[in-house]
């Protein structure tokens, strides 16, 4: 009984998992060794389902960061353009200052 207990626990999800466990407890079907080896496996099974909900995350984050990263380049040159156009512009009215204007 507890090989199929182990292979049920193994093949639902946690919550299902420890359901049938608990179920199986309650009546009797297994031992309280065997249950608390079934809790084992649902705590592992839980904490390799959060660790793909992390690892899910943290691509996600991965991304968000290369976007960033890249707005961040974006405005470095949008900056670096207004520096030049402002240069320009000085020039411009540096010339126009020194031929003056004549109607």
């Amino acid at each position: 009984m507890a090989e199929n207990l182990i292979a049920a626990v193994l093949g639902k999800a946690a919550e299902e998992a420890l359901e049938t466990a608990v179920q199986a407890y309650l009546q009797k079907k297994i031992s309280r060794k065997d249950f608390q080896t079934a809790l084992l496996l649902v705590i592992v099974k839980m904490m390799g389902d959060m660790n793909k909900k992390l690892d899910i995350a943290n691509k996600r984050l991965d991304d968000v960061n290369r976007k960033l990263d890249d707005i961040k380049m974006d405005v470095a040159a949008i900056k670096e353009n207004m520096a030049r156009a402002r240069e320009e512009l000085l020039r411009v009215r540096e010339n126009i200052a020194s031929v003056g204007i004549r109607i």
